[in-house]
C-alpha cells in the first residue's frame, strides 16, 4: 500500500499520468494553503500570543513534500510542477 501511495497508483492499478500527478499535487497544495490560513485565522482569534498553527502545519507539510519529491524525482523540473501548465513533460 505505501509503495502504491508513492508511485501514484490509484484504485485500480493503472498507473497515473503525468498530467494527473501534476494536477493531484496542485490540488492538494490549494488545500493546504487554505487549511494553514484557517488554522492562522482561528490561532489570532483564540491566542494571539501562542502561534500554535506552525505545528499542524508542518505536520501537514510532510506528505506534500514528499508527493513533490516524487515528482521531481520523475524528473519534473520543478517550475513545470508549481507553475507551468499541465501538459506531458517526458513524452
Amino acid at each position: 500500500m505505501r509503495d502504491a501511495y508513492r508511485f501514484g497508483v490509484d484504485g485500480d492499478l493503472g498507473e497515473r499520468t503525468v498530467e494527473e500527478k501534476i494536477a493531484r499535487f496542485r490540488r492538494r497544495l490549494a488545500g493546504y494553503a487554505g487549511t494553514v490560513v484557517m488554522l492562522f485565522g482561528i490561532n489570532m482569534i483564540t491566542s494571539p500570543g501562542f502561534p500554535w498553527f506552525l505545528f499542524p502545519t508542518l505536520g501537514m507539510m510532510v506528505p506534500l513534500l514528499f508527493q513533490l519529491g516524487s515528482l521531481w524525482g520523475d524528473g519534473i523540473p520543478l517550475k513545470q510542477i508549481l507553475f507551468g501548465p499541465v501538459r506531458s513533460v517526458l513524452h
